[in-house]
C-alpha cells in the first residue's frame, strides 16, 4: 500500500476527507487543462473516433475540459478531450 493510500485511510473526519477528495479531483483534471493550453481556436487537429476513424478538423471553441472540433469533411462538430487531439499539418 502506498504512502498516499495510507494517509487517505488515516483521515478520520468528513471535513478532511472532503478536502482530500477536492485535491484529488483538481489533480485529475490537470492533464486536460495543460493539454488544452497547447491549442488555440483555428488550429487544425485530428483524433481517432470511437470507431477507429481518423477525424480531421478545426478547433472552434476551447472549454475548461473539452475542445469543440468542426470536422473538415462534414457539418459535424465533435466535443473532444484535448488529450485525444494531435496537430494536423495543413
Amino acid at each position: 500500500m502506498s504512502a498516499a493510500t495510507k494517509a487517505i485511510l488515516a483521515i478520520n473526519n468528513m471535513e478532511d476527507l472532503k478536502e482530500a477528495i477536492s485535491a484529488i479531483n483538481v489533480k485529475g483534471r490537470e492533464p486536460q487543462r495543460y493539454a488544452a493550453n497547447n491549442f488555440s481556436v483555428g488550429n487544425w487537429v485530428q483524433f481517432k473516433s470511437k470507431t477507429g476513424r481518423i477525424v480531421k478538423g478545426q478547433i472552434v471553441k476551447i472549454n475548461q475540459k473539452t475542445v469543440k472540433v468542426k470536422e473538415t469533411d462534414s457539418f459535424t462538430t465533435w466535443t473532444v478531450s484535448p488529450t485525444m487531439l494531435s496537430r494536423q499539418g495543413i
